[in-house]
């Protein structure tokens, strides 16, 4: 190699190092997507009964905050709603009873692996056949859950045949199938 090439060389590494060090590469920079994931926050949890046997569950956000949302069946049966990223306000409590017919109550709890999550549970009445209709008001930053007896054929056949005749696993037990997802309106 000649002189010249040499310094070639030498003054291309320098010129590249001097941009390294102006600008260094973004380690473990995220996306604004994935960033999205994280930092929202439950403002408020409340419950009603609406006209018809309905009861409803509001779930209140700071922003858009979509779940992945499941059901638990057998003796103990549950709604779940798992909410990547999100935490709950300190005013928010982590159980309450509602009194209601369907909803017996609703537990929150914040979970940090696989990663940070907020999961929702509704404790529901057993021994019925649900329908479950989830949908997003307000600009996406109040998740509903709609939770009303399912009157479907299925339904008055498993009412006939009685409480848990479709399950003789213990739903908190680890060889338990416990997570089902439910369908979305519409789908």
């Amino acid at each position: 190699m000649t002189t010249k090439v040499k310094k070639i060389i030498r003054l291309s590494c320098l010129i590249c190092l001097w941009i390294l060090c102006l600008f260094p590469p973004l380690e473990g920079a995220e996306t604004e997507e994935e960033e999205a994931d994280f930092g929202s926050e439950l403002k408020s949890v409340t419950w009603k009964a609406l006209p018809g046997g309905t009861e409803e569950v509001q779930l209140i956000f700071n922003r858009h905050r979509e779940p992945k949302i499941s059901a638990i069946e057998g003796e103990r049966p549950r709604v779940v709603c798992d909410f990547k990223g999100a935490e709950k306000a300190k005013e928010v409590t982590i159980s309450t009873k509602t009194g209601g017919e369907w909803v017996k109550g609703i537990r929150l709890w914040v979970h940090e692996s696989p990663y940070p999550y907020l999961r929702v549970v509704l404790d529901l009445l057993q021994g019925i056949n649900y329908f479950v209709e989830p949908f997003f008001a307000e600009d996406g930053k109040v998740y509903i859950l709609r939770i009303s007896k399912d009157s479907s054929d299925a339904s008055k056949k498993a009412e006939k045949e009685g409480p848990g005749a479709n399950s003789d696993a213990d739903p908190d037990s680890s060889d338990f199938p416990a997570y089902r997802e439910l369908k979305q309106d519409g789908e």
